[in-house]
């Protein structure tokens, strides 16, 4: 015996052979002699402590392992080519080897072994080869084995639920509640029930979570532990069960705020602000005091319903009560909340009364700064962040490529992307591949976003949308709607955004089939419901093909209309040149009580100007000042000019000017000029071509229109002096480019430079046209007031119309869209085209959209 009287410790050699890999070279394996030492002796606490040693005995010695370097493959080898006895430390051992690994083979091979030797049954083996069934994924195994334990005492059984809870098993866990064939159950432990609740809560477990309830029911257990009754609110919440969330709260015979909390968290995590609001008044009826966790469910509901009134009343309770620490969640939603709002300005006066800005509270301003448009100041930021020595984390490096985009600063995008790909966040990040690829379409740089996009190993809606984004709005357009198509073949669903995109891309383009197309698709996904934007798109699409009626179909189908829609339905009859429907339709916008914009001002002041009503203008400016507190902007004075210009009101023109209180820019100055020219004004024509030049003396409009006054009023040496101020300060015309939309659903593009592949056909095509005219004209079928040779001009228009007019079949409409305004000769021509070929042909121009029936143009000669 021992001086502390214990027994003699035993001493266990276990010999066995194992093969390794051969290591002079030869092919094969060799075998070699190992041994396991066993030493059980007493630890200062006078309880059992086991020794292992590990001897490897090979050709040039023996060589001492640590136990933590060997394999749990070695181990269970071991074991297994040994006879143990009654040897359980190893078993345990090799137990917690092989759930540490995780290794399921190793695991199955233990499980077997033990039992072969019956260790199983031993009461300090069972539980722990159950943990290790578990961990090594053998769940079926550990299920088996936990029906064979019988007697179990109240602290075992509390010690190993909780095990399995933190091991992510509530479905293994459930059935030991409520043992009937222990000799224990759990009456006391609670916080068994509430870990196992927060699992359920984690991953979703809702059925798991639905049979505890059933259990703590039937132990009537939510009349004494308020902790389970709130840990069982929070869990249906999280579950988004809020129905069965709000019956647990009812039943509960008393709540505190950690109850009001776990109900009002769900409601606000479902964006049901107002209930949250709601119930947030009956807690304060019923006299329980608010805590952080209460106002960030209040804040973020204040948020989602933009009542910033009532945040900021919040707000001023927090600081009361001093809830505001330098690294608090409140502080991050308080900003939120004003960046949601458009209230940037608030946003950033609480983030300066932080002592501390942690990098969330920074990325909650830099994003905010985003979401407002102002990317150049986000990028400010972003280097007083890095200043102040706070390292930025992925969201981070993703919002500073968003400000890169909105900012164009295609550069110090470029150094973002070196510095990510150094990171490697392109690769682990998808938020910030992203936003690479968003950057990059956003710059225009349309060839390092499709190689951004190229690279990414997994391309989602927001991707595709991106680079869609980037092709609507930079060009090639076309690319967009291949892209489009491609994106649906690979199985990835549009959301609203890439409608929007798409939709105005087939706009630009005069894509009348795909835009229906896109229709069809967003109306049976039911976006057209959720979205009002896209139903806005939609309008403004249909009116930009001159499809009024469809474009009013459309806009009659809306389940609510803002003056967005509104405006698209009024832009599209005004470019049209059906002014009488603006005005009725801007009527009844008012009669249903949708305020008037900027941009309604600029609609019904063209359609004045189509239709030479110059006091009805002037009136709708002043109304709109007087009314709507809406003052016009330059281009609001611009169409006035272009009103009072066309009418020959030349002298109020200057007055106006005069008055105007903005500086007139280059457009002001043209309309002018195109003014004078037609009323044949040579003084007021060089003081506004003086006072343009000023402005841009690259702008060959102005060149081009000053030339023409001078020539029809027979100043030729006027006119050689303009062209020769044009070469000198390299004033050269835009190229000229026209898009023609096929029934084929084919964007074919005519450009001035290169022409189109086609465009040798074209002197025949129009060759045939002309003829065919000349005959016309010999019967008196058509006029012949412009002469046949205009009709052969170099334009692209004119390109486009004969081909499609040779490739189509009769009676179908031509859809053409041109980067510059349509000459007075191809207006005639086309005009005369349409007469003598019967079809509808519809061009949109910088300028506005020509509908050509009949001989007849709808912009009466104004555009």
């Amino acid at each position: 015996m021992s001086a502390l009287g214990a027994v003699p410790p035993p001493f266990y050699h276990l010999k066995f052979s194992k093969q390794v890999p051969s290591m002079d070279g030869h092919i094969g394996t060799k075998w070699v002699q190992s041994t396991l030492s066993i030493e059980r002796s007493l630890s200062n606490g006078n309880a059992y402590q086991m020794n292992f040693t590990w001897t490897d005995k090979s050709e040039s010695g023996n060589l001492n392992r640590d136990l933590n370097t060997v394999t749990e493959e070695e181990i269970v080898q071991a074991v297994e080519q040994t006879h143990l006895g009654s040897s359980l430390d190893l078993i345990a051992f090799t137990m917690r080897k092989c759930a540490e690994k995780k290794n399921h083979a190793c695991a199955l091979r233990l499980y077997e072994l033990i039992h072969k030797h019956v260790f199983s049954s031993d009461p300090s083996i069972g539980p722990q080869l159950i943990l290790m069934l578990l961990d090594c994924g053998c769940l079926h195994l550990a299920e088996r084995e936990i029906k064979k334990i019988k007697d179990w005492d109240e602290i075992a059984l509390n010690t190993f639920i909780t095990a399995i809870v933190k091991r992510r098993e509530p479905d293994v866990a459930l059935p030991l509640l409520n043992k009937e064939d222990g000799a224990a159950s759990l009456n006391s432990e609670s916080q068994i029930y509430v870990e196992i609740l927060k699992v359920c809560a984690e991953f979703k477990y809702l059925e798991q979570g639905s049979k505890l309830h059933a259990y703590i029911l039937d132990k009537n257990l939510l009349e004494s532990e308020i902790a389970i009754g709130n840990t069982l609110i929070s869990m249906y919440a999280k579950c988004d069960d809020l129905i069965k969330a709000q019956n647990v709260f009812d039943e509960l015979p008393a709540r505190n705020v950690v109850s009001w909390n776990a109900l009002l968290a769900g409601y606000a995590r479902q964006g049901l602000n107002a209930e949250v609001l709601a119930r947030y008044q009956k807690m304060q009826n019923e006299g329980i005091p608010p805590n952080a966790v209460t106002y960030l469910c209040i804040l973020k509901a204040c948020c989602g319903l933009g009542d910033v009134k009532r945040g900021q009343d919040i707000y001023a309770e927090i600081a009361r009560k001093r809830l505001l620490k330098p690294k608090s969640r409140l502080c991050n939603m308080l900003m939120d909340m004003y960046v949601k709002s458009g209230l940037i300005l608030k946003a950033h006066e609480v983030f300066d009364t932080l002592a501390n800005h942690s990098v969330v509270a920074w990325n909650t301003l830099i994003s905010g700064y985003n979401e407002n448009g102002r990317g150049s100041e986000a990028l400010q930021l972003a280097e007083q962040m890095q200043s102040e020595g706070v390292s930025p984390d992925a969201f981070t490096f993703a919002c500073i490529l968003k400000a890169c985009g909105l900012s164009q600063a295609i550069d110090k995008g470029l150094e973002i992307h070196a510095i990510v790909l150094k990171k490697g966040l392109h690769e682990t990040d998808f938020t910030v591949a992203n936003a690479l690829v968003d950057m990059y379409a956003k710059c225009g740089s349309l060839l390092k976003a499709r190689a951004a996009f190229d690279s990414l190993p997994f391309r989602d809606v927001i991707s595709w949308t991106s680079l869609i984004s980037g092709y609507a709005e930079h060009g090639p357009r076309e690319r967009a709607l291949r892209c489009f198509d491609e994106m649906q073949q690979q199985g990835v669903s549009p959301n609203a955004v890439t409608y929007l995109c798409i939709l105005k891309a087939c706009g630009h383009l005069g894509a009348v089939s795909k835009g229906s197309e896109i229709h069809l698709l967003a109306a049976n996904e039911g976006s057209l419901d959720r979205e009002l934007l896209i139903g806005s798109t939609l309008v403004d699409m249909y009116a930009k093909f001159g499809l009024l009626q469809k474009a009013e179909e459309v806009f009659k189908r809306l389940y609510r209309r803002d003056v967005i829609s509104w405006n698209a339905l009024l832009a599209g009859y005004a470019q049209a040149g059906e002014s009488e429907h603006v005005f009725l339709f801007f009527d009844r916008m008012r009669n249903e009580g949708t305020e008037p914009n900027l941009v309604t001002l600029t609609i019904l002041l063209n359609a004045c100007n189509h239709l030479g009503l110059v006091d009805k203008g002037l009136d709708y400016c002043m109304s709109f000042s007087r009314n709507f507190t809406i003052i016009p902007t330059v281009d609001h004075f611009t169409t006035i000019i272009d009103l009072l210009g066309r009418s020959g009101q030349l002298e109020k023109v200057i007055a106006s000017i005069d008055k105007m209180h903005i500086v007139p820019d280059i457009v002001v100055w043209l309309t002018i000029l195109s003014a004078c020219r037609k009323w044949k004004t040579v003084e007021i024509g060089r003081w506004a071509f003086k006072e343009a030049m000023q402005l841009d003396c690259k702008n060959i409009s102005a060149y081009i229109c000053m030339s023409l006054i001078y020539l029809e009023a027979g100043m030729h040496q006027d006119v050689n002096k303009i062209e020769a101020l044009r070469l000198r300060n390299q004033a050269n015309n835009d190229e000229e480019c026209c898009f023609l939309r096929d029934v084929n659903g084919l964007v074919r593009n005519f450009t001035s430079s290169t022409g189109h592949s086609l465009q040798r056909h074209r002197c025949i095509n129009l060759e045939n046209i002309c003829n065919e005219m000349n005959k016309k004209m010999s019967l008196g079928q058509v006029p012949n007031d412009v002469p046949l040779s205009d009709i052969l001009c170099k334009h692209t228009e004119r390109d486009a119309v004969a081909f499609a007019l040779t490739n189509t079949c009769k009676g179908t409409a031509v859809y053409l869209k041109k980067n510059v305004r349509v000459c007075d000769d191809c207006h005639s021509a086309i005009a005369r085209l349409s007469e003598l070929e019967q079809r509808k042909i519809v061009i949109e121009d910088s300028n506005r959209h020509h509908v050509f029936e009949r001989g007849k143009c709808t912009c009466n000669g104004y555009w």
